[in-house]
């Protein structure tokens, strides 16, 4: 698992990823080395079931995520 510092903006980077039930890979957008957090742009339009997003009325397709440095692994 990887640190913030060893994060870079447009670095591949894979998790895995209970919902989807497998691992899934973006490239990283935004880093932040204050608090630990990393927004990343999917490679593959996500769809968020609706049991799994309280807020939806259907499926929820989503371009990014954020999440903590520490559950992404870099690929490049």
């Amino acid at each position: 698992m990887a640190s913030t510092s060893e994060l870079r903006v447009g670095q591949t980077v894979e998790w895995y990823d209970t919902p989807l039930g497998g691992c899934a890979t973006g490239k990283v957008e935004n880093v932040s080395h204050h608090s630990g957090w990393v927004t990343v742009r999917l490679n593959a339009l996500y769809v968020l079931a609706p049991w799994q997003d309280s807020g939806a009325s259907g499926r929820t397709h989503r371009t990014h995520t954020t999440m903590r440095a520490h559950q992404l692994t870099p690929r490049d």
